[in-house]
């Protein structure tokens, strides 16, 4: 047992020092995103379009899609208009970044709007720009517009 102690005290050593050296997913940064910050603020936002598809939350189960964010938990949360989803995000200057979301199963009569929106954000880094009570991530055709939801 002792002639192993060296070899098992270095594998440990080694797997330390890798494990140290990975990168993780960078948290709000208020630094670097002040301005963004104070504009977005915690709260709710509902989305209101994807591209030029005007989204009706009333032709939805529970209201359409929304997008809660809590800057100090660096999480997201929302309904994908029939689904709960969470997930972590990283705010910077002019982007976010979404993780890969979680979400419920439920089954719904209208699932392809709630598809399309949780695909343009999972897992993906978006532009990010606030103009008064709106929110836009992304561009051109997948432009997502939101309202801040009072």
């Amino acid at each position: 047992m002792k002639k192993y102690l060296p070899l098992l005290s270095l594998i440990l050593l080694l797997f330390a020092c890798s494990t140290a050296n990975q990168k993780k997913p960078s948290a709000v940064n208020p630094t670097e995103s002040s301005a963004n910050l104070e504009l977005i603020g915690n709260g709710t936002w509902t989305l209101q379009s994807i591209g030029s598809k005007k989204v009706d939350p009333a032709s939805h189960k529970n209201g359409g899609p929304t997008l809660e964010l809590r800057l100090s938990e660096s999480k997201v949360f929302g309904n994908g208009g029939c689904n709960r989803y969470s997930g972590s995000i990283a705010l910077e200057q002019n982007s976010i970044t979404f993780s890969d979301l979680m979400s419920t199963k439920m089954a719904c009569e209208a699932l392809s709007l709630e598809t399309e929106y949780l695909s343009a954000i999972s897992g993906k880094k978006l532009p990010l720009q606030v103009k008064g009570e709106y929110l836009y991530l992304g561009k051109a055709e997948q432009l997502l517009t939101f309202k801040k939801a009072k």
